[in-house]
C-alpha cells in the first residue's frame, strides 16, 4: 500500500513530508522546521508550554528543537506536516537555526494570502508524491509507510516544479517568522551531532526512567560538569534536564492512554520519584493534568504505541485528495496574487454562514418533530 509519506532531496534543498491522522499526544522535539496544516477536524497543539486549538485549514509554524505535542480534539482528526531541514533555511540565513518562534492561524486569518499559499504549496507537493509513486511502484506491497523519495519519479521538469514548491514554502515561512523571532540568548542548536553528544543521548534515552545526573553524562566525554552543561545546551539547544523531563513526560503521555495503571505508578516508572512534581510538569508542559489527559484522550477512542506512533493516510484516500484538490483550485494564481481581493473575506463568510445554516436547519427539524407529536395526541 502507498501512504503519504514523501522527502524531496537535491543538494541544500530538502524537504519531507507526509499525511498523517492525529491520534494521542506524541511529544517530540527535531532540528527541523515543522509546518502543520489541518485538513480535517480539530488538534490541540502544545509547544514549550504554551498551547494553540486549530481548525480546519488552520496552519501552525514551529521552530527547530520547539518541543510540541498533538492532541486530536475531534475524531478522525488529519494533517498534513511538511519538515524543512536546518541545511535548507541556513543556506539563506546562517543565524537562522538561533530563531525560535511559533506562528499560528485563526479564524481571521487563516484564509489570509500566506496561509493559503502555504496550504497550496502542501498540496501540490503531495500531489507530485503520489505522480512519483505511481510510476514507480514499490515491487512488493508494503504494510509500512516508508518515507519515498521524490526525485526518482520526477521528469526533470517536475522535479523543478518540486524544488519551486519546497522554495515557495521555504519564503512563506520566513515571510511569517521574520517580524515575530526570538533570538535567544545563548548559542544556536547545532546541526552536526559529534560522535560523543550522540553517546551522551543514546545514554540518556537508555536510562531515563532512573536517576541521572549531569556528571554521569560529564563522564561520558571526559568533561566538567560545566562544560557538559553548555556543551548539551549548544547541541541540541535546550538543557540536559530539560531533555530528561521532556523524554520521561513522552513516555508519561503514552502510557496515560494505553495502560491502565493508576497515574502515580505511571510517573515512578516514567522516572519520576514525586507523583506530585510530576503532576506539576504535566500541567506545565500540557497545559491539563494527567488525568484530564486520560479522558479526553480516551473519549475520542484513539490508542498508540511510543515506537510506532504515527498513522500514516493511504494515498488513496478520496476524502484526502479532495481537500488537496480544494486547497490547489482556491489557493494563489501565483505567489503573491490573490485571485480576487474580497476572496479571503467572502471564503470566511461562507463558512459562517454554512454553519449557521446547519444550526437552522438543526432547530427546524426539532420543532417538526415536536409538530408532528402534538398532532399524533
Amino acid at each position: 500500500m502507498r501512504y503519504f509519506n514523501y522527502v524531496y532531496t537535491h543538494n541544500h534543498i530538502q524537504m519531507n513530508g507526509y499525511i498523517y491522522r492525529i491520534s494521542t499526544y506524541h511529544y517530540n522535539w527535531h532540528p527541523e522546521v515543522e509546518v502543520l496544516i489541518v485538513l480535517q477536524g480539530s488538534v490541540e497543539v502544545c509547544h514549550d508550554g504554551d498551547y494553540t486549538v486549530l481548525e480546519a485549514d488552520d496552519c501552525i509554524i514551529l521552530s527547530p528543537q520547539c518541543g510540541h505535542a498533538t492532541l486530536a480534539m475531534t475524531p478522525d482528526t488529519i494533517a498534513l506536516v511538511l519538515h524543512l531541514p536546518p541545511e535548507m533555511m541556513t543556506a539563506y540565513d546562517a543565524d537562522f537555526m538561533q530563531y525560535t518562534f511559533c506562528v499560528y492561524s485563526d479564524k481571521n486569518s487563516r484564509y489570509t494570502r500566506p496561509f493559503e499559499a502555504m496550504r497550496r504549496w502542501g498540496a501540490e507537493f503531495m500531489r507530485l508524491g503520489v505522480t512519483a509513486a505511481a510510476r514507480h511502484p514499490d515491487r512488493q506491497e508494503s504494510r509500512t509507510p516508508k518515507q519515498r523519495e521524490l526525485r526518482t519519479g520526477l521528469s526533470p521538469m517536475e522535479a523543478i516544479t518540486a524544488e519551486g514548491l519546497i522554495m515557495h514554502v521555504a519564503r512563506t515561512v520566513m515571510e511569517l517568522v521574520m517580524p515575530v523571532r526570538i533570538r535567544p540568548d545563548g548559542h544556536a542548536p547545532a546541526v552536526a551531532r559529534e560522535a560523543t553528544f550522540e553517546k551522551m543521548i543514546a545514554y540518556i534515552d537508555a536510562n531515563y526512567t532512573s536517576r541521572i545526573e549531569l556528571k554521569d553524562i560529564a563522564a561520558i566525554g571526559g568533561y566538567t560538569e560545566g562544560y557538559a552543561s553548555q556543551f548539551f545546551k549548544r547541541q541540541l539547544g535546550i538543557s540536559f534536564m530539560e531533555y530528561v523531563m521532556r523524554m520521561r513526560l513522552r513516555a508519561a503521555a503514552v502510557a496515560l492512554v494505553n495502560l491502565e495503571e493508576r497515574i502515580v505508578t505511571i510517573a515512578g516508572e516514567c522516572g519520576f520519584t514525586d507523583v506530585k512534581a510530576f503532576n506539576t510538569m504535566f500541567r506545565k508542559h500540557f497545559r491539563t493534568t494527567p488525568s484530564a489527559y486520560r479522558r479526553t484522550a480516551r473519549r475520542i477512542a484513539r490508542q498508540t504505541a511510543l515506537q510506532d506512533w504515527k498513522e500514516y493516510i493511504a494515498a488513496d484516500d478520496a476524502s484526502v485528495h479532495q481537500v488537496l484538490e480544494q486547497y490547489i483550485r482556491t489557493g494563489l494564481t501565483g505567489y503573491g496574487t490573490v485571485k480576487d481581493k474580497n476572496y479571503s473575506h467572502d471564503r470566511q463568510r461562507c463558512k459562517e454562514l454554512e454553519a449557521s445554516l446547519a444550526d437552522t436547519k438543526a432547530t427546524l427539524q426539532q420543532l417538526w418533530q415536536r409538530l408532528e407529536d402534538i398532532s399524533k395526541k
